[in-house]
């Protein structure tokens, strides 16, 4: 009964640990900022990653690993659709 109490102790401060880290939020940005009205460029951003998520899911590489589907290459290849199309990616403050 212990060891049963002891693990839920344990469980409960990792639960309560992992609530107190908050994890970083990215946003997509163009270098220099953008010519375009913040509707328009609001628009363009859209369906670039609209077009990037659509490549990514074509083209993932899927490894078995235990129980559980990884996508192995799936952030590598949204990612460098983005910056070929001018974007880059920056930790929101």
């Amino acid at each position: 009964m212990r060891i049963v109490r002891r693990m839920m102790t344990v469980l409960a401060l990792l639960v309560l640990a992992g609530c107190a880290f908050e994890a970083p939020r990215y946003s997509w940005h163009r270098p220099g900022g953008s010519s375009l009205p913040p509707e328009e460029d609001l628009a363009v951003l859209k369906a670039d990653e609209d077009a990037c998520v659509q490549e990514r899911n074509s083209s993932s590489l899927r490894m078995f690993y235990g129980a559980l589907w990884y996508d192995v290459t799936q952030r590598t290849i949204y990612k460098d659709c983005m910056e070929a199309r001018g974007w880059t990616k920056e930790e929101q403050r």
